[in-house]
């Protein structure tokens, strides 16, 4: 690897780190060492495990002496940490013993079943090496909690739908002789879609990837055509007749579906 510093090309050194855990009054610290000047402390969300970042040649017993001084400082953290846990499980109704009693989940309303692997805190693993799609009916998944389960389901279904938007928007892009300048997804609560004439973007709500496929098309086609058409006239439906005659189909599927499901069925769905 090879790093850019005042106009030189020099080689950067080898990352240097090694972990070891402390035990301070039951409870379990893990340490990191590597290359650097000043000692980081830091409780993660959502385990609420201690982490400390040090100097590689600092001692055990200075550890323990800056941890102790934060003591009230940890106390507070893992709080909030707690906090913000009881409120993810009240919002998306699930629950630490939920996991692996029967997770679905959607794609495209095809029905997969969510195989759940548990993780362990102190073991970092790379994000898309936790979700695993077989490409059938099987979905791979290790977390160790409800809230870093619906965080990864979620983030999955984000690059799902995003890697079937993209062909379908480029697609229609040449067909009607428009063109976008950025893609939005995320969840919302009122509406399937939204167009900003303006910059020519486009927004997707991310709760399409449950729904048919056939529905995210006519989302997308109503989105661009509202950079022909800008408000819902006469001539814009005289567009969705010319170009998706069977827009009216997928409407009623849509309109005949919550925009927001259930809150226990967000994360892991239980529906069929």
């Amino acid at each position: 690897m090879l790093s850019w510093i005042k106009g030189k090309k020099r080689k950067s050194r080898p990352s240097i780190s090694n972990r070891s855990q402390l035990v301070l009054d039951g409870m379990t610290i893990d340490v990191i060492r590597r290359r650097k000047k000043h000692v980081s402390l830091s409780v993660l969300s959502p385990s609420g495990d201690i982490r400390v970042i040090a100097p590689l040649r600092i001692h055990d017993e200075v550890l323990v002496q800056i941890v102790r001084g934060r003591f009230p400082w940890i106390s507070r953290q893992r709080n909030r940490v707690e906090y913000r846990r009881e409120r993810s499980e009240r919002k998306f109704g699930l629950r630490a013993e939920d996991l692996g009693s029967g997770l679905v989940a959607r794609r495209f309303s095809k029905r997969l079943t969510v195989i759940l692997g548990r993780s362990e805190q102190s073991v970092p693993v790379k994000r898309r090496q936790r979700v695993c799609w077989d490409g059938r009916n099987t979905l791979h998944l290790t977390a160790s909690n409800p809230i870093e389960y619906d965080q990864l389901l979620w983030s999955w279904y984000r690059e799902q739908l995003h890697a079937a938007a993209v062909p379908l928007i480029e697609k229609w892009e040449s067909m009607l002789g428009v063109a976008t300048s950025r893609l939005v997804l995320r969840r919302m609560k009122t509406r399937w879609g939204s167009c900003h004439t303006g910059n020519g973007s486009i927004c997707l709500n991310l709760e399409l990837i449950r729904r048919p496929q056939r529905c995210l098309e006519f989302v997308i086609v109503h989105e661009l055509v509202h950079l022909l058409e800008r408000g819902h006239t006469v001539r814009f439906y005289q567009l969705m007749d010319k170009y998706l005659p069977r827009w009216r189909v997928c409407k009623a599927v849509l309109d005949g579906m919550p925009i927001v499901l259930d809150p226990r069925t967000t994360g892991a769905e239980k529906w069929v």
